[in-house]
């Protein structure tokens, strides 16, 4: 009996962790969130000089407000004394934070397709990445296992298994396109004088895309493979998803301040300052 009374207040414990952590990622994100609404009404309203770029406005916007709504489901979750409305929340907790990823995956596509000038190989493969990352994320919103946990009494989610193996797939997939992205980016590195300057912005985007990509999404990973525990399993995701919404987007900033006239410097660098 004591036994199982030192494992609940652990797991007590673990879970106060991660709600304290969801919270504080999610101030932040707020605050970032409000102080960017301004870019967002403007390419809301600027008119587009091509239809395509609209896919990448959707994708920008749509990882912006979708983790926006994942924080705000999280904050009702905290809340929630109502074990009926379990599968219900433990779906848009699932659901919300992973299409805002996929959203960040998209501003990829929407790179590559542009980089490789529209080939359609680039396409079939930036479209298969996608479509694979979707599937996943249904396959996990079929099977997740959610109840009510006496202990921090509130809904969780049973089993980390599909979620491990959903951010196994995102991580590959976003590797591949930013990959996919350099290489056909190397194919261009002679372009005439005008279009090197663009060049080294995407080449430098690239790059940091890539690490920042790898070192969120590795640890998260490790921890989900190595199933410590539940809370383990699940500290690292949060994070990770806030890092990579918040550097694809910034990233989508500084190539449209950059395609606007401002300098190559601020351009690059901005993508390392904070805000989301």
């Amino acid at each position: 009996m004591a036994s199982q009374q030192s494992d609940s207040a652990v797991k007590l414990q673990y879970y106060l962790v991660l709600a304290h952590l969801e919270q504080v990622l999610g101030g932040l994100y707020l605050w970032g969130f409000v102080t960017h609404i301004g870019f967002d009404w403007d390419i809301i309203t600027r008119p587009a000089s091509a239809k395509t770029s609209w896919y990448g406005r959707g994708a920008y916007l749509a990882a912006r407000y979708l983790l926006l709504a994942a924080f705000v489901d999280i904050y009702f979750g905290i809340d929630n004394q109502r074990p009926t409305v379990c599968l219900v929340e433990n779906l848009f907790e699932l659901a919300l934070p992973a299409l805002a990823a996929q959203s960040a995956t998209a501003l990829i596509v929407t790179r590559v397709i542009a980089i490789w000038d529209r080939k359609l190989l680039a396409v079939v493969l930036s479209i298969m990445g996608l479509l694979t990352q979707l599937c996943f994320v249904i396959y996990s919103l079929a099977n997740v296992d959610t109840g009510w946990d006496p202990i921090q009494k509130s809904c969780s989610i049973q089993s980390a298994e599909d979620t491990g193996r959903v951010t196994v797939v995102f991580l590959t997939v976003d590797v591949f396109l930013l990959g996919l992205m350099v290489v056909g980016l190397r194919r261009w590195k002679n372009a005439g004088q005008a279009q090197f300057s663009l060049w080294h912005v995407l080449w430098t985007q690239g790059w940091v895309w890539l690490v920042i990509v790898t070192l969120c999404g590795v640890p998260p990973v490790v921890l989900l493979y190595l199933n410590v525990n539940q809370v383990m399993n699940l500290l690292l995701l949060t994070p990770q998803l806030v890092a990579i919404v918040i550097g694809a987007t910034r990233l989508y900033r500084s190539l449209a301040s950059f395609s606007r006239g401002e300098s190559e410097d601020s351009a690059v660098t901005s993508c390392g300052s904070g805000g989301s």
